[in-house]
This record gives structure tokens, sequence and C-alpha cells, in this order.
């Protein structure tokens, strides 16, 4: 009666550990399709954050793709995790005197576990709200460029048709003026350049005014030299 009682007991050790084995294999699949979830969100927030910014149509082509391919390996690990769902469920009825049959290995994946993945909210729902706001993202930033190069074209049209100053002929420009052009000068400019010629007229007349002491001192030398030789000779 003991051998009997520690007999079942083993045998309910080891379907409870065949149970084990089996949910923890479910609870990778089910990682995976969460973490399939957030790589395909972070490499689309990439893909369309360049491609609105520079306005790169083919990075968001490139983001369909890469939505597409996550979407399959997310529906890949849905349906495996279907099937060990399924055997999970089938062990749990089995009896207790085939406990000893520790297999894992599901059902044959098919074509049907595909298309049941794909009906599913939490992968087919999800990709679809995601391919959505894609298109929604890339009919913006394909209409922006075309409301930018139309705004540049204002732009250059009005600076073509705004009036520009030409200086009077003969008075080059100079190197501070805007696009060649001499702007017109202001009151403390010309009051500077007043005090300018002012100081080169007194300058000019000083100078004028000491060439003339030389000529008058050199003349009087020229008319002292006979008297003085005159008076010298009569001495």
């Amino acid at each position: 009666m003991a051998a009997n009682k520690l007999t079942e007991e083993h045998l309910i050790a080891a379907r409870l550990a065949h149970l084990g084995m089996i949910q923890g294999i479910i609870s990778r699949m089910s990682g995976y399709s969460a973490n399939a979830k957030n790589f395909c969100l972070t490499v689309l927030a990439a893909l369309i954050g360049i491609s609105f910014q520079y306005h790169i149509t083919g990075l968001g082509w490139a983001a369909g793709f890469v939505l597409v391919v996550f979407a399959m390996l997310d529906v890949y690990y849905l349906a495996q995790e279907r099937r060990f769902r399924a055997l999970y469920e089938e062990v749990v009825t089995r009896p207790l005197t085939n406990a000893a049959q520790l297999s894992i290995q599901p059902n044959k994946l098919t074509f049907s576990d595909y298309a049941s993945g794909v009906r599913s909210f939490s992968t087919g729902g999800f990709y679809l709200l995601l391919l959505a706001f894609i298109i929604v993202i890339l009919s913006v930033s394909h209409d922006l460029p075309k409301e930018a190069r139309l705004d540049n074209d204002s732009r250059s049209a009005g600076a073509e048709h705004a009036p520009s100053f030409k200086p009077p002929v003969g008075v080059p420009a100079g190197p501070g003026t805007d696009g060649g052009h001499s702007a017109p000068a202001s009151a403390a400019d010309n009051a500077r350049g007043s005090l300018g010629d002012d100081t080169a007229s007194s300058t000019t007349g000083t100078a004028t005014l000491g060439a003339g002491d030389v000529r008058q001192k050199s003349e009087r030398r020229t008319v002292e030299q006979p008297l003085r030789a005159t008076r010298s000779t009569g001495n």
C-alpha cells in the first residue's frame, strides 16, 4: 500500500514537472512576441523620425517593410504559443498512469495556425494600426517639401522685386555696403567727414605758411649780403 502511494506521488511529481516544462516554453514564446512588438516600435520610430525630418521617402518604404517582417515574426511566435497551449491542455487531460511520458512535441504547425494568428487582435489589429499610422505620417511628410518650396520661391520672388539703392556714377561701392550698393550715410558719418575735411584744410594752410616764411628769409639774406660787403670795403 505504501509502495503504491509512493508510486502515485512520483507520477504526480512527473506530471507537474512535465506541465512546468511546457509552461516555460509558453512563457518564452509570449516573451518573444512582446519583444518583437517592442523592437518593431523602436525601429519604426527611428525610420519615421528620420524620414519626416529629412523628407526621405525611401525610409518610409523601409518602415513598411520592417513592419511586415516583425508582423510575420510575431504571428509565428503566437502560433507556436498556441500550439504549446494546446499541448498543455492535452497533457492535463491525460490519465495519471501516462505521467511518465514527458514528450513536449506539439502538433505540426499548419497554415490555419498562421491564419488564426493573423486574425488575432494582438497581432493583426496591432500591426494594422501601425500601418495606418505610417501612411498618415508619410503623407504629411510628403506634402511638407512642396509647401517649403513654394515658400522659398515666394521669398526669392519678393527679393527680386524689392527696390535696391544704386550709387551715383563714378562712386565705387564701399566694403561695408550690402550687395555692392552703397548705403546712405548717417548724420554722424557726415559730421565726421566734415571734421576731417577741416583738419586737412588747416594742415595744408599751415604748410603753405611755413613755405612762405622760408622764402622771405632767403630773400632777406640775398639783400643783406651785398650791403655787408659794401660796408666792409668802405671801412
